[in-house]
């Protein structure tokens, strides 16, 4: 029987489940791993400036790539990502977090050690993380491989987080190495559960006269776009996009229809939804902000969701709740069902194509004047085939969920969580994702495998909460674009409340100089953009970018969409209102 270091079984199960990367923090409860780590050379360690930051950088990097991992040390570590890693189950998103923890006999004896409240509870921080992962272990001698594997198939069935303590001292400790590989693919369907799922949506669809499809970040996370793809194509049924969902699925397509947020959709596309008697939704969530607070108009006879094991039928007292049917099983056995049946014909009437919706509504600005409809206007025809867009919440993922995409662009927002900083971490995680191979510190990281390029929409209060990050991003010579919106404060929180309040205001950064802080040595350009000349001259940098190119947007405070000013009174009433 061969025996291997806990560390490494970890290290060999982490890369067979595709990691190539682990973000984190070095603490003296991980240093021995990391030490294996660094010896065993299959996967990078990618250290960031600090944990939050690291736990958004592997959230990006595991939209994209399917899973990703951070390591921190125990308490001081761990409960800093914790924020991140909650995000990453609102937002479906497979993290592993794995933590260095104190050594088995200091947690035996209830030692009084650092990092801890020093009360000998060593349970605290493992509860902490309990309603936020999917699974969790502390990693023992007699059920290291077992917990190991339980805890990572968890995560990439389930696509949501998980969590791993490996205690200091543990991680040299000899066990058997796997006799077996992960499965990782999702469990099978109950044969009587898809059989029934399969038979009521295809009657569904058969007896419809006017269905659509409403999809959902769940097909991207279980990487179904070709399988979903497929379906409409088969079954000529037109969809849209809940905002999770933007960017899924080809926009140049017949069959696409917009974005869907309630009230807050194009009209045409809102009256079609709530007259269609077959709306069927992938993995769906009637989110506050996924439906203008809850304004969606959905008839309860005509609503099927299915997620990822499981479907719901009906609202209310109507719903009905069927377990143990996995979606790409469903939608291949409704397909076989409806063999023979005429696709449907996408309608000449119904909701409006995307390219009839302007790029971004007209700001409160003076029109024909350097505004915000004029820049966003122009980033709708900047984009390409290809591109990683992040988009920071509030006006930068406002005015880009208004536009229509190119093919193959991939965006990632966090409509769920909308914790402001997380794209500057998470832009550096998706680059990562996108590259052959991370550059050996002071080299160049190796060109992605397509033409597109790596776009960061984001505020200057957003920016403010993680900037230390473009530091790692020239440490590594990333090739990306930063786009820095600078309306001096919180202009989402005041389109809400206190428009000219000094609690929105927030300090103005000298943006263009931080790149020259961070990296001196790095690659790297800034632009400060206040007129429509100065952004052209920005974006030919910024066309094919070499290193960072950082382009500094000047807006005024209120200068917004439309949608945004009506998204704040929306918020101000249903946070603000007196309860009766």
């Amino acid at each position: 029987m061969s025996l291997i270091p806990i560390g490494q079984y970890l290290i060999n199960r982490l890369y067979e489940a595709g990691l190539r990367r682990l973000y984190g923090v070095p603490g003296d409860f991980n240093l021995e791993f990391l030490e294996m780590l660094a010896a065993d050379g299959r996967i990078a360690f990618i250290g960031t400036c600090n944990e939050l930051n690291g736990g958004y950088a592997a959230d990006g990097d595991g939209r994209l790539s399917g899973f990703s991992a951070l390591l921190t040390t125990y308490g001081v570590g761990d409960l800093s990502a914790l924020q991140a890693i909650a995000g990453a189950y609102a937002e479906r998103v497979p993290v592993l977090s794995l933590a260095g923890a104190p050594p088995l006999h200091a947690i035996e004896t209830r030692a009084l050690v650092h990092h801890t409240l020093l009360n000998g509870d060593y349970d605290n921080m493992m509860q902490a993380h309990v309603p936020f992962t999917t699974a969790q272990a502390r990693l023992l001698p007699d059920t290291a491989g077992a917990e190991i594997d339980r805890v990572l198939t968890a995560v990439c069935q389930r696509r949501l987080p998980g969590y791993l303590q490996l205690p200091s001292d543990v991680a040299s400790v000899m066990i058997p190495a796997p006799t077996a590989p992960l499965n990782l693919a999702p469990p099978p369907s109950d044969p009587g559960t898809l059989a029934m799922t399969a038979d009521l949506l295809a009657d569904k669809i058969s007896e419809a006269r006017a269905p659509i499809l409403l999809v959902d970040c769940v097909v991207s996370r279980f990487q179904l776009e070709q399988e979903v793809a497929h379906f409409i194509e088969k079954t000529g049924i037109p969809f849209a996009v809940m905002l999770a969902g933007k960017g899924t699925l080809p926009e140049s397509s017949p069959a696409y229809r917009g974005v869907y947020v309630g009230a807050g959709s194009a009209p045409a596309l809102y009256d079609y939804v709530a007259q269609a008697d077959c709306v069927i939704g992938l993995g769906v969530r009637f989110s506050d902000l996924a439906t203008a607070y809850f304004t969606q108009k959905i008839q309860s006879d005509a609503w099927i969701n299915l997620d990822a094991d499981c479907v719901q039928t009906g609202f209310g007292q109507q719903a009905r709740v069927l377990n143990g049917a996995g979606l790409k099983a469903v939608l291949a056995a409704t397909l076989e069902r409806l063999e023979g049946h005429k696709p449907f014909a996408l309608p000449e009437t119904g909701p409006s194509r995307p390219a009839d919706v302007p790029a971004a509504s007209e700001p409160s600005g003076e029109v024909g004047k350097w505004n915000g409809s004029v820049f966003w206007n122009r980033i709708q025809a900047f984009l390409r085939s290809g591109d990683v867009i992040a988009a920071e919440a509030g006006l930068s993922s406002t005015a880009l969920n208004a536009m229509t995409f190119p093919d193959r662009t991939r965006y990632v927002i966090q409509p769920a969580w909308s914790a402001i900083g997380y794209t500057c971490p998470a832009i550096m995680g998706m680059t990562f994702a996108r590259t052959k191979a991370v550059a050996a510190e002071g080299g160049r990281t190796a060109p992605t495998e397509d033409e597109g390029r790596s776009l960061l929409f984001i505020g200057d209060g957003a920016l403010q909460m993680t900037a230390q990050e473009i530091s790692t991003m020239l440490r590594h010579d990333q090739s990306l674009v930063m786009f820095v919106i600078n309306n001096r404060g919180y202009t989402v929180e005041r389109c809400i409340l206190g428009v000219h309040a000094a609690y929105n205001d927030i300090a103005n950064w000298d943006y263009t100089g931080l790149p020259g802080v961070f990296g001196p040595k790095a690659r790297h350009r800034s632009f400060s953009v206040s007129n429509q000349g100065e952004l052209e001259e920005a974006l030919k940098a910024a066309e094919n970018p070499e290193g960072l190119v950082l382009i500094e947007v000047h807006l005024g405070p209120m200068d917004v969409p439309a949608k945004m000013l009506k998204f704040g009174q929306t918020c101000n009433h249903y946070d603000y209102a007196r309860a009766l």
